[in-house]
């Protein structure tokens, strides 16, 4: 799993007796101590830099090569049900997990518009509300 911080996602889900095969963190942090405590082994895959320069792409296949990658299948293009996403990369706070909006910055978007699949433009979709 991925961890990072104090480490309290990774405690629930140990105390809660979930398997976790590995947990990767980008530096050593409280998540790290109780993956060890845990019995449960530590992968570091150190980060090269925290600002915009951040190349997300070069660093996920650090990671995949430090945990060692099994297999990939190309599915060419497929349609995902909306209703199917639970989750995102990144910005992970913007939408809930039923991929309502949850702030501001993205409160004009139209769930129904994007459901139905109607153009819109960025700045229409994430405009700040007033």
């Amino acid at each position: 799993m991925l961890a990072s911080g104090s480490g309290t996602i990774l405690r629930a889900m140990l105390d809660a007796g979930l398997p976790i095969a590995v947990v990767l963190v980008d530096r050593p942090c409280g998540a790290t101590a109780i993956a060890e405590s845990g019995g449960v082994p530590v992968e570091i895959v150190a980060r090269g830099s925290y600002g915009p320069d951040f190349d997300r792409v070069a660093y996920t296949h650090e990671v995949v090569d430090a945990l060692g990658r099994r297999g990939e299948r190309q599915l060419g293009l497929q349609e995902i049900p909306l209703d199917q996403i639970v989750g995102s990369v990144d910005k992970v706070r913007d939408f809930d997990r039923r991929f309502r909006p949850t702030t501001g910055r993205v409160r004009n978007c139209s769930i129904a518009r994007l459901r139905s699949g109607r153009p819109s433009t960025a700045s229409t979709a994430l405009s700040p509300t007033a």
